[in-house]
């Protein structure tokens, strides 16, 4: 059976995963497999002015920062440790810090560096 979905939760009970980005297949495999390529935690970090502090945030903690929706997100293995440094860091400039495992929404973002919501 083919699902077609945009409902990134509905993939996640597949067997297989097809990521579409313009029409081209960006990435094939399990929901767990594809996961797992991400790496470690995802930081999803909103700030007051997002596009200002993506290059200080980046240089001062050493990350790789993508920006996605008006957030930041940094991908990083215990990626927990990292939300006291960037709190500590940039105080009044940080709205709010998630930590989470990676999604299938995640790894649609690292492989188009876009959300589902913006266009390429």
């Amino acid at each position: 059976m083919l699902l077609s979905t945009h409902d990134l939760e509905e993939a996640e009970r597949c067997d297989r995963v097809a990521i579409f980005d313009a029409g081209r297949i960006v990435a094939l495999g399990t929901p767990d497999e594809l996961k797992a390529a991400v790496g470690g935690d995802v930081l999803v970090i909103r700030a007051t002015a997002p596009a200002a502090l993506r290059d200080r945030l980046a240089a001062r903690l050493g990350v790789d920062v993508q920006m996605v929706d008006d957030t930041l997100r940094v991908e990083r293995p215990r990626g927990h440790e990292l939300v006291r440094d960037v709190v500590e860091a940039f105080p009044g400039e940080i709205r709010a810090v998630t930590v989470g495992k990676p999604t299938l929404g995640d790894v649609f973002v690292r492989l188009t560096g876009h959300g589902l919501t913006e266009s390429a």
